[in-house]
């Protein structure tokens, strides 16, 4: 074997001492340095001189039978070394470690490097580069010391690498913290506990899938009297044990961000204990997905109650839009396209168009010529550009300018469709057809009810056709296209689409190619209202996307039209199976407000003042 040549001399004479391959195990008077080497020899540790080290010399003066390639003209062949580089592998020690952090962390921990060569040699390294592959969870200094987080769990790699070679370990951190009630006594909870007799969870559901980003959720349950509740967050990287003596609690926004950024892509286990004069009781578990994505963007959505639109940039309150006392009119059925102008109905029934710049908070557009030049629109849709506007009134579809507002094009005029929605990619529009109705707020229950496509070149749209038709004595309206572009989710009912009871949340592919299935865990159950579906504009690497909705399912015992999300899986759609997800309140609403219309944009907002 030829001397090792891929690792410097430093490798075998570090802090360990010298390394001596001799077969005497003791040092020749040749060597010097200690090294293993003669001072003769060249650098790359070859013989020359047959000395009391000859036995790592694989290169002699002459040529051996094993150096010289087989002679096949008579000449003599140069030597051939025939044997394979060295190689080498870093381990890290301890390979593996669980420790607990908290408020005041956790003792440091030390992991060791070392070389193993292919020969099954091992030494002490040479210089040794240590790094962290989640910085969030802890740290390590140069001497391979790892220091854990005071904030926050999780899982991370520590790494050596030496000479560009690297080795891992895993550490996993826990973090553990209580946070005490000062009217609880911990020990009422020390005793063993039976199941409860009822359901006592009111909010979130089991199985509700949230967004990393999601603001604080507010745990609801109800039970018989009690003296304290202890709730337990669990995941293999935190464990937060809450005692409270009421009926709901809500993290601070440290405390939730630590839980749900330290699980992100994983889920976390919620127990409720009761502790009663009789004893101490066990609600069933909560299970909580945290999904391992953000989501982004903002929720415009129509409120009667300021009679106007207010915005909830996700995971922060909410706040005032543009409304009615701005517009000097009522102001509603918006939408909001990729360049920041609003397109919304302006005045109500009478389908007068209105255009608001977003960034200038100006409206550019007011509607006065609407009667003569037939800019009117109850529902609106944007190209993904912001070049084009199609709307819809009274059962015609008009293309106009995405920003001047001027008259482009009529589209259809079969005065019986309303609604429409342009897919993400630009290359197709899909829209309602209510026969015999032209109405665009009420359709009609007798004849028959489609959701149709029609393709989109550029400069033209093509024939429609149908994708959807909805089963006798039920209407399917509201479509809207999902990030991708290959779902649409839409409403079924047995009313006449304004504010029905039993509203309820579909899918079926953009294309039509399935039979729609229903959204059954966002629907929940019940005369829920379950209205005007819309996507988060998020990108397509997450394995979820996100459909708000408005519903009146209660929420802190209010039953109010509010904004609801449900986590849309992309999986389950592709297996024809329900995608969603139960869905949560989006937090920051007013929650005495009757909210509607969800439009989740992902353009800048108004200024605040």
């Amino acid at each position: 074997m030829r001397g090792r040549v891929l690792i410097p001399l430093l490798l075998l004479t570090g802090a360990c001492g010298a390394v001596d391959r001799d077969d005497d195990d003791t040092a020749s008077p040749e060597d010097s340095g200690g090294d293993g080497t003669d001072a003769s020899d060249p650098p790359g540790g070859d013989d020359t001189d047959g000395g009391a080290d000859s036995d790592r010399a694989k290169d002699t003066d002459a040529p051996t039978e094993t150096d010289v390639a087989p002679d096949t003209d008579g000449d003599t062949d140069p030597p051939v070394d025939t044997d394979p580089p060295p190689t080498f592998t870093v381990t890290v020690d301890p390979p593996r470690l669980e420790l607990e952090t908290g408020p005041d962390g956790a003792a440091p921990a030390t992991f060791t490097a070392s070389v193993l060569w292919s020969d099954g040699t091992t030494v002490a390294p040479g210089p040794t580069t240590w790094s962290v592959s989640n910085a969030v969870v802890g740290t390590v200094d140069t001497a391979g010391v790892f220091t854990a987080s005071v904030d926050i769990g999780g899982t991370t790699d520590v790494i050596a690498t030496i000479e560009g070679v690297e080795g891992r370990a895993v550490v996993v951190s826990r973090w553990v913290e209580v946070l005490d009630d000062p009217g609880v006594d911990a020990t009422w909870f020390d005793v063993p506990s039976t199941p409860l007799a009822s359901p006592a969870w009111t909010y979130p559901e089991d199985g509700t899938v949230l967004p990393r980003n999601v603001a604080s959720v507010k745990f609801q349950w109800t039970t018989p009297p009690a003296k304290a509740y202890k709730l337990v967050f669990s995941t293999d990287v935190i464990n937060l044990t809450v005692y409270t003596t009421e009926l709901s609690w809500t993290a601070l926004t440290e405390d939730w961000e630590r839980i749900t950024r330290s699980n992100a892509g994983s889920e976390v286990k919620v127990e409720l204990y009761v502790a009663t004069e009789s004893g101490v009781f066990e609600a069933v578990p909560l299970t909580l997905g945290v999904d391992s994505f953000d989501a982004a963007g903002s929720v415009v959505y129509w409120s009667t109650s300021v009679s106007g639109m207010m915005e909830i940039p996700f995971g922060q309150p909410a706040r005032s839009f543009f409304t009615s006392a701005e517009a000097g009119s009522c102001v509603g059925c918006h939408v909001i396209s990729s360049r920041g102008i609003m397109a919304y109905n302006r005045g109500g029934s009478g389908g007068t168009l209105g255009m608001y710049d977003v960034s200038s908070e100006t409206e550019t557009y007011t509607g006065t010529q609407a009667a003569q030049d037939g800019r009117r629109t109850h529902y609106s849709t944007f190209s993904p550009d912001g070049a084009h506007l199609l709307t819809a009134f009274q059962g015609t579809l008009t293309l106009l300018d995405g920003e001047t507002s001027a008259v482009v094009d009529t589209v259809l005029t079969a005065s019986t469709v309303t609604q429409p929605d342009w897919s993400p990619a630009g290359d197709q529009v899909v829209f309602v057809r209510s026969t015999p109705c032209n109405s665009d707020i009420y359709l009609c229950k007798a004849g028959t009810n489609t959701l149709e496509r029609m393709t989109w070149d550029g400069q033209a749209f093509g024939t429609p056709e149908v994708i959807h038709t909805a089963p006798a004595g039920e209407l399917a309206y509201y479509p809207t296209h999902s990030p991708d572009g290959k779902w649409l989710v839409f409403n079924r009912s047995t009313g006449d689409s304004y504010d029905d009871p039993d509203a309820s949340l579909w899918v079926i592919p953009a294309d039509g190619s399935r039979a729609a299935v229903a959204l059954g865990r966002a629907n929940a159950t019940g005369d829920l209202y379950n209205s005007w579906p819309r996507f988060a504009p998020s990108g397509t690497e997450g394995q979820v996307f996100w459909v708000a909705f408005a519903s009146r399912r209660g929420y802190d015992s209010r039953g109010l039209p509010q904004i609801w999300v449900s986590a849309f899986d992309r999986a389950a759609a592709d297996a024809g199976e329900d995608p969603s997800r139960p869905a949560f309140w989006l937090a920051g609403q007013s929650q005495t407000q009757n909210n509607h219309i969800p439009a989740w944009v992902d353009v800048a907002p108004p200024s605040v003042p």
